[in-house]
């Protein structure tokens, strides 16, 4: 399979908001960066075509390391997402209980671990010392 082929299916793997991710970290990443103006109105084959005429050989380098960062991002969104959804949902059933503050001072204690050790595990693996906001 030639390497269009394999970065045009990978592409179309993206949803929307993967893929405005993916234009992102191609514009300000550490790689070659490709204009806004050219990513603005691309479809997954003019990101294709963009690609392979910027980065040539390292294409495929590029993209499996774009793809790692959106994959480990989803990770913390999904987590987040579940956790206020569970949050939620036994507000409603406690409301206005003492259960409720009690919960909600474990819940502050496990964000600020949590957000503690993603700070650490995003400092190691890349060497990057970057943020985690995790609400």
């Amino acid at each position: 399979m030639d390497i269009k082929q394999w970065l045009k299916e990978h592409l179309e793997d993206l949803d929307s908001r993967e893929m405005k991710y993916f234009h992102w970290y191609l514009q300000t990443d550490g790689f070659k960066p490709i204009k806004k103006g050219q990513l603005e109105d691309a479809d997954r084959l003019d990101t294709v075509n963009l690609m392979v005429q910027t980065y040539a050989s390292n294409t495929k380098t590029v993209t499996e390391k774009i793809l790692e960062k959106i994959k480990s991002n989803k990770g913390l969104t999904d987590g987040r997402k579940c956790l206020k959804h569970q949050t939620n949902f036994l507000l409603n059933i406690y409301s206005g209980s003492q259960q409720t503050k009690v919960f909600l001072r474990w819940r502050s204690r496990f964000l600020q671990r949590l957000q503690m050790k993603v700070h650490l595990v995003c400092s190691s693996e890349s060497g990057l010392h970057r943020k985690v906001s995790i609400k």
